[in-house]
């Protein structure tokens, strides 16, 4: 009996010993299985990637160069400012020049005027009728400008990358009766890049 009892307890830690041989083989051929395949990705030959990159930057910027001033206007001459700075009236100093924007720009954008003002105010709440009209050019020189903006709608503009000029000029109207005192008023160009 005793003789029996040690041959099965033999038995069982041989075939015990051998379940544990068979799962460390099973475990180590899937470690290495699977770290074959990932070194077999990492080296396939036929296969490659790069980066994709990009800034993103502004089609356009506009600033205001350059103030609309009309220095001395009298009071029932009307005076006007020409594009190209130069200034009719009963009172004309050689201070006077036209208002411009400068616009640096990727291609093709749209201006718009924004609210433009029908009038000037002045002294204790005084006001002045005043009328505008502008052109652009490519060029720093109101008297190349001759590409018209609309004053009361949207102008496209077509062009390629490039530096562009609009220029600004007016009209004043005062009545004999108009206060005296100095006037003003702002005017905001919109520029927006692309067209419709």
């Amino acid at each position: 009996m005793r003789t029996n009892l040690i041959c099965y307890r033999k038995r069982l830690q041989r075939g015990a010993a051998a379940f544990l041989l068979a799962s460390a083989l099973l475990l180590s051929g899937s470690l290495w299985s699977t770290t074959g395949s990932v070194q077999a990705q990492a080296d396939d030959p036929t296969t490659a990637t790069i980066n994709v990159t990009g800034t993103v930057i502004l089609g356009l910027t506009i600033e205001g160069l350059r103030d609309l001033v009309f220095d001395e206007i009298v009071a029932g001459d009307p005076k006007t400012i020409n594009l190209d700075g130069s200034a009719t009236g009963a009172s004309v100093t050689g201070e006077e020049q036209s208002g411009t924007f400068r616009i640096d720009t990727r291609g093709d954008f749209t201006l718009e005027f924004v609210d433009l003002p029908s009038a000037m105010t002045g002294p204790e709440g005084a006001t002045m009728p005043i009328s505008f009209f502008s052109a652009w050019s490519d060029e720093d020189d109101g008297a190349s400008a001759t590409n018209n903006v609309a004053t009361d709608a949207p102008t496209e503009v077509i062009v390629p990358e490039s530096e562009i000029f609009v220029f600004l000029g007016a009209t004043v109207e005062p009545p004999p009766t108009q206060t005296l005192g100095e006037y003003e008023t702002t005017v905001t160009l919109r520029a927006t890049f692309g067209v419709d």
